[in-house]
């Protein structure tokens, strides 16, 4: 046998060790690869995260959520107020579904890019979560459809046009059928989801003048001295310039409204821009003093032009002013000098004997009284007007019940509508007053854009619940508008239809089969005209209706013990009502018009009682114009307002001490021959309502003080409270989710059929109500607030009597019915097949 080579023992080995090293190579190079990769990775990740977060900042993006938005109409779940026409417990638009599903359900399959005039890049409101993120357990998602939701109203609308209409039965009703841009979830109130917008953007543009002039040159200082993270950081999209009247503006634009940029923009550039400021001069006369030349905002400009000429000492100019429906804005530019000039001479101007208008009052034999012509009081400033622009992108599948589009033309319709001084829209004009603009985008008629003049704290939610009606159905004609026949009935694009309104009997709604959302579980919706409380009940309890939203404390007592009535029904006790109820003093009557002698009548009255032993225990004392569970709420009113508890004797010390006596010993208070008597209206057939509206009489008896009680038909006392044809009042105020009290106590709003109809007029509330709609800090509006509750407590122009729990009774066969402080998602309610009733 041939002896092996060494080579061949050799071999192996130095493969196993080149084998090795190979090895050894690949792993180091891997672990770096790994190690690369991995961040590559994390870095990827992080700039992800970074660039969502920017493009939210930036886009001023709302995340949408797949759950429906509050039921109500956009019109009024979103207001202040409105009247409450039926019993204290009576709950916020719980009837009225408005439900679709999520942005990609509602929008068509192949949607075409959204262009951002801010970012040029799309978006569209619910992709700006992930959408597992983005979903809720609604109750009803293997619930049956069909059958009827049969519920019932107490009182009638004079008309089914809530513009016009400010009454919480026309709202409701006017809900069912329309759908504002977009909605509040149900279930996350911090969010909106699409409506007839499929998406927005939101932007404030806000606009600076150089003292040089040469706005392009301040402009690209700016841009160029505020490096990318600070305009992160300050939500700045774009900085330019743009033409405002024969000016040349610098133009900043930012995604939050939060004003941030505003200390870095006068820090680093204040003193190269010229400081704005705005009078606000109120129309307080119809016509000047011949009594022939009409009180116009162009008319009052020209006279304080004139009255403004050859100011001492004034370097500073004037911008084209603001001419509102009762008020002109005259704007200035200059410094504070030429400020408190400007403000002596408007000063001087009102004390003057040049301040004298003309008002139209039937009682005097010429039909016109003297009046003061203007008023001033209100000065702001601003480094930069600040204007709100909302920007919606239509869903081209929305239509109108007749199958016409829902396109931008009929919400630029209904906006001129609401403007028109003509049209007897106030409740709904006072919060669009500083709305410049509504249009279209580039003639689409899909993309609609709103423009504000100034910043208002609930720009947005007012924007966002705006309600188009349709312009084929409205006749332009104010006065066609206010009182046609197109009111008796509704032309909507919500979830349902208007199907018939029999007077005295019922008001019924079929389901919109064509509706572009997610269309709701009941087929029908019918409205019985019930008038009498006893009746309502016994027609839960018989299966004719299948909802009671306005039980009153004794039947919910009564019922709580009844276990025939527990088998078929449920009571929902659990909530607050987004209500409250208030005696209003009508202060243009002489025996309201002193502070003192209201305070009087709300320490003789023994509101404490009125909810123990009339409701029950369930309501609260209520003492303010706020929801206890409202975020502008004084935590400090309940303990300051025990001065104002039941007191007879402080009562008539204060009532002696404004000269009210018995002078002739018939146990009635007179004074200068005048008895202390006065009518109470209250709503009809309320057992609720009666009960107070006695004891009130027996109280205020007590004191010496007569008061009739007039029970009238719910149409009926609207129209007098609307006519300001009352003495005093027993009603409620429906709250929303804006805390503006602008609509309920601004000076402004004492006319006819507005709702300051009480006349409660004081400065310094109005100040702090204008100057609270422009603050956008959450924090310094509260401050705003709370003074301006004490000034309503001191006032007292209601007595405040109580907020109710909310007394529901409903029927088993309903399933998933639920109630929050705003209401009810009533488009989640349904039936099981084996309980429906109407086919």
């Amino acid at each position: 046998m041939r002896d092996r080579h060494i080579f061949w023992d050799a071999a192996p080995l130095l493969l196993l060790v080149s084998l090795a090293i190979l090895l050894g190579l690949l792993v180091v190079q891997n672990e770096r690869g790994w190690a690369q990769m991995q961040r590559i990775r994390e870095e990827n990740a992080e700039l992800a995260k970074q660039n969502q977060a920017i493009l939210s900042r930036l886009s001023g993006s709302v995340a949408i959520q797949s759950a429906p938005a509050v039921v109500g109409p956009q019109t009024g779940s979103q207001s202040p107020g409105v009247r409450e026409s039926t019993a204290p417990e009576s709950g916020e638009a719980s009837l009225s579904p408005k439900a679709s599903g999520t942005a990609a359900e509602t929008r068509p399959p192949k949607v075409p890019a959204i262009p951002n005039p801010a970012l040029n890049d799309p978006h569209i409101p619910n992709q700006a979560q992930p959408r597992e993120l983005l979903q809720f357990t609604r109750g009803d998602e293997d619930a049956d459809d069909g059958d009827w939701l049969v519920t019932s109203i107490m009182g009638e609308p004079n008309s089914l046009n809530a513009l016009i209409d400010n009454d919480a039965t026309a709202s409701d009703l006017f809900g069912q059928v329309h759908d504002g841009l977009a909605a509040l979830c149900f279930d996350d109130l911090s969010i909106y989801e699409p409506r007839l917008a499929r998406a927005w953007t939101k932007e404030m543009v806000c606009l600076a003048y150089a003292k040089d002039g040469k706005a392009a040159d301040l402009a690209q200082a700016i841009d160029r001295a505020w490096e990318d993270k600070a305009k992160r950081s300050m939500h700045v999209l774009s900085i330019g310039t743009e033409a405002a009247g024969a000016d040349q503006v610098v133009r900043i634009v930012v995604g939050e409204a939060d004003g941030t940029y505003r200390e870095r923009l006068q820090k680093d550039f204040g003193d190269r821009i010229s400081m704005q400021w705005w009078f606000y001069v109120d129309i307080a006369s119809e016509y000047f003093e011949d009594g022939q030349r009409e009180a116009s905002a162009k008319n009052i400009w020209t006279f304080l032009q004139e009255n403004l000429k050859d100011l001492p000492g004034f370097e500073g100019r004037f911008l084209e002013p603001w001419l509102r429906e009762t008020s002109v804005v005259v704007k200035m530019l200059g410094s504070e000098k030429d400020k408190d000039a400007v403000r002596q001479r408007m000063k001087d101007l009102v004390a003057s004997p040049k301040n004298k208008g003309k008002v139209t009052d039937t009682k005097v034999a010429e039909g016109k009284r003297e009046e003061a012509l203007i008023a001033h009081d209100i000065v702001e400033d601003y480094l930069a007007q600040e204007k709100p622009v909302f920007t919606f992108y239509l869903n081209q599948d929305a239509r109108w019940h007749d199958g016409t589009s829902v396109t931008a033309r009929d919400a630029v319709f209904t906006f001129k509508m609401i403007k028109n001084p003509k049209v007897m829209a106030g409740p709904s004009r006072n919060y669009w007053q500083d709305c410049e603009s509504c249009e279209l985008v580039n003639d689409d008629p899909y993309v609609l854009r709103f423009t504000w003049s100034k910043p208002y704290f609930s720009a947005f939610e007012v924007t966002a619940g705006f309600s188009p009606i349709a312009e084929h159905y409205y006749p332009s004609d104010p006065k066609q508008f206010n009182e046609g026949p197109q009111n008796q009935s509704l032309m909507g694009n919500g979830a349902y239809r208007f199907e018939k309104w029999e007077r005295g009997k019922e008001i019924v709604f079929v389901r919109n089969e064509n509706y572009y959302g997610r269309k709701p579980h009941f087929k029908k919706v019918v409205y019985k005209v019930v008038k009498d409380k006893a009746a309502e009940l016994l027609m839960l309890e018989s299966g004719d209706i299948d909802i009671n939203e306005r039980l009153e404390a004794p039947q919910v007592i009564a019922k709580r013990g009844d276990p025939e009535f527990l088998k078929k029904n449920a009571l929902d006790t659990v909530s607050v009502a987004n209500v409250y109820r208030y005696i209003g003093w009508n202060a243009r009557n002489p025996l309201f018009k002193d502070r003192p002698v209201r305070q009087a009548l709300t320490m003789l009255i023994d509101r404490q009682r009125i909810c123990d032993v009339i409701l029950k225990g369930l309501a609260k004392v209520q003492n303010g114009p706020f929801h206890p569970d409202a975020p502008v709420f004084w935590k400090g009113l309940g303990e300051t307002a025990k001065r104002f508890d039941f007191n007879p004797v402080k009562a008539r010390k204060l009532l002696a001490d404004a000269g009210w006596r018995d002078s002739d010993g018939d146990s009635i208070l007179d004074k200068d021959g005048v008895k202390f008597e006065f009518t109470l209206l209250i709503v009809a057939g309320v057992q609720t309502y009666e009960s107070i509206a006695n004891q009130v009489k027996n109280d205020l008896a007590q004191a010496g003080i007569l008061v009739n009680i007039s029970p009238y038909e719910w149409s009926v006392l609207l129209q007098k409270l609307e006519q300001l044809k009352f003495d005093a009042c027993l009603m409620g105020w429906r709250l929303g989710i804006i805390n503006d009290p602008y609509q309920l106590w601004h000076s402004s709003q004492t006319d006819i059929k507005e709702s300051n109809h009480c006349n409660f007029q004081v400065p310094e509330a109005d100040r702090l109500i204008e100057a609270s709609r422009r603050e956008l800090n959450p924090e310094k509006r509260n401050e705003m607030m709370v003074r301006f509750q004490q000034i309503i407590l001191e006032e007292q122009p209601y007595t405040f009597l109580f907020v109710p729990t909310r007394l529901v009774g409903y029927s088993k066969r309903i399933r998933n019915v639920k109630f929050k402080l705003i209401g009810s998602a009533s488009d989640r309610w349904w039936v099981p097949a084996a309980d429906q009733k109407y086919k």
